[in-house]
């Protein structure tokens, strides 16, 4: 039963916050009260009760912007569409309103997130990602090898323009522009892709929740990185593995991934 709803809405969509508003309304109406309406640029507070449901208005960023968040507290995600794609947002505004209790009738979709660790001398960054992450070279005019390891293996370094790491959430997102896999969401498992490499024998790899990736370059200079599209930050090895957390998508009873990969990525289709 879902009493309590906290609500993030993207700010730079047009009408954004009078639609947030009337939907807080129709669903107060409907007993559900809100305990927080903040915009995705904001800082979350700790201070915020913890609701039962984390309603986003926005597009596929801006659940992604929600993540830490919905992790932190353990609260799941309903992504309202205003879009292009529509992956993580899976309602329809309108038919929200229609209908409110699509949202009460939700499924749950359990997904795994990337735990990164950004490491120099013995400074360490931590984070989270939902869909990827991306690696790539300071100097971007110069050819640099990667040295990529899996546990106790080590590849010998590859030249490339970078590397993406990804969770079978983010196998919709740039892997697939790099001709990676799609992977259902629910699996326990994330991909390596190269970007650009120099050379034709060239496939993404996949691998179990138990594996451990490390990436550096073999001249030890700094590269850059960033997580779930977020701005770009220097380190000199970065480690990656799947995250005991999960993040928690909600998605309407009559949803069905196999529909999305049909019609939103035109899967065989021809013509």
């Amino acid at each position: 039963m879902i009493k309590t709803a906290g609500f993030l809405y993207n700010p730079h969509k047009v009408g954004i916050k009078e639609k947030t508003e009337r939907l807080k309304q129709l669903l107060k109406d409907h007993s559900v009260e809100s305990v927080f309406c903040v915009s995705t640029e904001e800082e979350y507070s700790n201070a915020f009760s913890k609701p039962d449901i984390m309603i986003v208005l926005g597009g596929d960023g801006s659940v992604l912007r929600s993540m830490p968040f919905s992790v932190n507290m353990d609260v799941p995600v309903a992504g309202i569409n205003f879009g292009k794609f529509g992956f993580l947002t899976r309602y329809e505004y309108e038919k929200v309103l229609e209908n409110p209790n699509i949202l009460m009738e939700s499924k749950i979709s359990s997904r795994a997130l990337l735990e990164i660790t950004a490491s120099e001398g013995d400074l360490q960054k931590k984070h989270l990602a939902l869909n990827d992450m991306v690696i790539q070279r300071q100097n971007l005019s110069q050819v640099e090898m990667y040295k990529i390891s899996v546990n106790d293996y080590s590849f010998e370094p590859k030249a490339a323009d970078g590397i993406v790491i990804s969770t079978p959430t983010g196998s919709t997102a740039y892997a697939l522009s790099l001709g990676g896999p799609i992977i259902f969401p629910e699996c326990r498992s994330m991909q390596l892709n190269l970007i650009a490499p120099h050379t034709i024998a060239n496939r993404s790899l996949v691998f179990n929740s138990q594996e451990k990736l490390s990436v550096c370059l073999d001249n030890d200079d700094e590269m850059k990185y960033s997580v779930d599209g977020l701005p770009l930050e220097k380190t000199k090895k970065i480690s990656v593995g799947i995250s005991d957390s999960e993040f928690k998508l909600l998605y309407p009873e009559s949803d069905e991934i196999l529909q999305l990969v049909e019609s939103k990525l035109l899967w065989g289709r021809r013509g």
